[in-house]
């Protein structure tokens, strides 16, 4: 049987057994028969269960567990679930069992207790050995106790599984996941004191030293962390510095260094950084921006009065604060410096910028591209395209020029139309 039993004395009890294609738990079926005053009692009961580790007196082991139960005609089930703590030792514990019902004094111990035995089955079982005992069991998977998986605790208790190709020199341990293909997956250690994990029919393909190296996709590794092909990194905050998922890539052949890509999964921000000294410079022969439609600059922006700073609104030079712009709020300035980004869904294309110096900013200002922005068409008559334009008394918003008067405040060309009133016009930004 693939459980625990117990004969009981003055309740004739049985510990149900677990089917042979069960793995054998710790919960036991306890049924009896239970008689009051000479004949079968039918009602509920309350039973409890203990376990000591003597036949009589001794000490408690585990948990005691209490059930209410329902017994017909004197006949009775339930499950009793007293965990692994009573047989961890592998010393003999016998079971305690009281009854009491409804109308008694008190606990009624059915006495002697019961010794409980292991079932033959949850020692071998399917080629399942289990030899020794305490420290020194071993249970293993195989026709015998040199099958080749075999679980040892030894009194060294840091070894939980221990994989053991022999004593010479140049012998490996592996772990082996074997199928019907000619791909086989191994986790191993070499003769180098090498952890890899490699396929059979092809060269490691990861290696980590004993010295903190590691390498991907190569026989050895030469280099801390060497990588072939593609690779795909996934990180989280670390205490102290943020930390997204960076890696740092090295190429010593630019002849092999053909191509590589990066990206954020979720939502953050791209940066590619260089530390370290030599040039700073990226050169590609071609850059194509897909995600937005100017050249802009970050700048800290001052208000008109009320009217804040927002995307699509006309800004110009702050005579007040260096590096700074301010929202236009007269017609003709010569100070028009621009149209913040942003406005309609047009994002930024590329923003330039040097963090921590005086250019730099919270609000980028395109000074090339198209760009949504604020027009007051009653302020110098429809804005049509190709109309040039300039800031007006109306803070934030551009107005069609006059070419005599405009000279030195052109902020671009109008590429859409607004007849009356005020909108949003399509700017091709070019400052003259």
């Amino acid at each position: 049987m693939n459980a625990r039993r117990i004969a009981q004395l003055l309740a004739a009890s049985v510990m149900t057994a677990l089917a042979p294609s069960v793995l054998a738990q710790s919960t036991f079926t306890y049924q009896g028969r239970l008689d009051r005053n000479g004949s079968p009692y039918t009602g509920s009961a309350n039973i409890l269960f203990r376990f000591y580790d003597a036949p009589a007196g001794g000490s408690q082991v585990g948990s005691q567990q209490t059930r209410v139960i329902t017994v017909e005609s004197g006949l009775f089930t339930t499950d009793y679930d007293p965990g692994l703590t009573p047989f961890q030792s592998n010393a003999d514990v016998w079971l305690e069992v009281q009854v009491i019902v409804l109308g008694d004094p008190g606990w009624t111990m059915l006495t002697p207790r019961q010794k409980v035995t292991p079932a033959p089955f949850s020692l071998a079982t399917r080629g399942l050995f289990v030899t020794g005992s305490g420290a020194t069991a071993k249970a293993g998977v195989g026709a015998a106790s040199t099958a080749k998986f075999t679980v040892d605790e030894t009194t060294n208790a840091s070894c939980t599984l221990a994989i053991d190709s022999g004593l010479n020199a140049g012998q490996t341990s592996e772990l082996d996941f074997r199928g019907q293909g000619s791909s086989i997956w191994r986790i191993g250690k070499t003769s180098a004191n090498e952890l890899f994990i490699d396929r059979t029919n092809v060269s490691r393909m990861f290696i980590f030293d004993s010295t903190g190296h590691s390498a991907f996709g190569f026989q050895a590794p030469l280099n801390p962390g060497a990588f072939s092909r593609t690779i795909t990194l996934h990180g989280n905050n670390t205490v102290g510095t943020p930390n997204i998922g960076s890696a740092a890539i090295t190429f010593s052949n630019p002849a092999l260094a053909q191509q590589w890509q990066a990206g954020i999964a979720v939502n953050g921000p791209f940066r590619f950084e260089k530390f370290g000294g030599g040039s700073q410079v990226v050169s590609v022969p071609i850059l194509e921006v897909r995600g937005g439609s100017d050249i802009a600059e970050p700048y800290d922006i001052a208000p008109a009065g009320d009217a804040a700073p927002i995307p699509g609104m006309v800004v110009v030079i702050d005579a007040a604060k260096a590096g700074a712009l301010r929202v236009a709020d007269k017609s003709y300035d010569h100070a028009v410096a621009g149209i913040i980004s942003g406005a309609n869904g047009v994002n930024t294309g590329l923003t330039l910028t040097q963090e921590g110096s005086v250019a730099d900013g919270k609000l980028p200002v395109a000074n090339v591209g198209r760009v949504w922005c604020y027009v007051d068409a009653d302020a110098n008559g429809p804005v049509r395209p190709g109309d040039l334009l300039t800031t007006s008394a109306t803070p934030g918003h551009a107005m069609r020029a006059d070419p005599a008067a405009g000279n030195g405040a052109i902020l671009g060309k109008a590429m859409s139309t607004q007849e009356s009133g005020r909108g949003m016009v399509l700017v091709l930004v070019g400052l003259q």
